[in-house]
């Protein structure tokens, strides 16, 4: 009987996570050839069909369905022995790959690597800018090793198997109105796009208020909406790390709910627990988000 090839495992789980064979070349960088040949090659040692055709694409059958769940299990599996082989030999020259929303990057960032640089300089940490939805998708498929994302009030995460969550603290979120003659009902607004988190929470906010914000800007960078602000054309959400600074007078008070807040978590798969490299990484966040926080 062939042994199933982990690789191949990996593929088709891509596959799962995507919803078919283009995206998931997409997400791998390779060709969508090259991800049917794995999974026929797959196929050929499991025995098995794994792909059903529907109309013009594909979709896993029951039985593919069932050797993802297993993959996870052995991917895991690996990846906690590649662990424990890294921590018995103390190794300290890695990269440790980090994907995290905007504000993350502007405010606590640059404090982590630098004290990275400075305990860990072998260490080399690799970011990218996700939104977490698509984050905590590269981190289940691999390609980034750690997650830092903002959980909103009644709007948590989803959650996925395998992977851990660490609390890394609590966000105020301070709202502010341009111009000082301007009532939050009145008031143009920037807001995060459409389907965010972040938008949503803006405008049950606002709705608990009384009011439905009228939005003259949207963009994801909150430091544009800190900007706007500055200038006397917009109100805005602005995340404490954002707002630090913002002068007294343009910030409302009395019309929303008091503790207006935003949780940070870091998200990181199960089996990596005791990788050195992760694991200084991770502690490096949870400090400098203390001390922005």
């Amino acid at each position: 009987m062939a042994v199933l090839d982990p690789r191949r495992l990996g593929v088709l789980r891509e596959v799962a996570v995507h919803g078919g064979i283009t995206h998931a070349a997409h997400a791998l960088q390779v060709s969508p050839a090259n991800v049917s040949q794995q999974i026929n090659r797959l196929e050929r040692d499991a025995g098995i069909t794994l792909l059903e055709k529907v109309g013009r694409g594909v979709q896993l059958s029951s039985a593919a369905e069932g050797l993802v769940r297993h993959s996870e299990k052995i991917l895991a599996i690996l990846e906690q022995a590649q662990s424990e082989v890294d921590a018995a030999k103390n190794l300290t020259t890695a990269t440790v790959r980090i994907a995290s929303f905007q504000t993350f990057a502007a405010g606590v960032l640059p404090l982590m690597v630098h004290n990275m640089s400075r305990q860990y300089p072998a260490i080399e940490i690799v970011f990218s800018q996700r939104e977490p939805d698509v984050a905590v998708s590269e981190l289940l498929a691999r390609r980034v090793d750690l997650v830092v994302a903002d959980e909103y009030p009644g709007i948590s995460l989803p959650p996925a198997e395998g992977i851990i969550r660490r609390e890394l603290g609590v966000e105020a979120v301070e709202v502010h109105v341009g111009s000082p003659a301007s009532q939050p009902g009145e008031a143009i607004w920037a807001l995060e796009p459409e389907g965010t988190d972040a938008r949503l929470f803006a405008e049950q906010a606002c709705r608990a208020a009384g009011f439905e914000p009228r939005v003259g800007f949207e963009s994801p960078d909150p430091s544009l909406h800190r900007k706007l602000v500055d200038f006397g054309v917009a109100a805005a959400f602005l995340p404490s790390t954002v707002a630090s600074g913002t002068t007294d007078k343009t910030r409302v008070t009395g019309v929303f709910p008091e503790g207006l807040s935003r949780r940070l978590v870091a998200l990181f798969r199960r089996g990596t627990e005791q990788n050195p490299a992760l694991q200084a990484a991770l502690s490096a966040v949870e400090h400098a988000a203390h001390e922005a926080l």
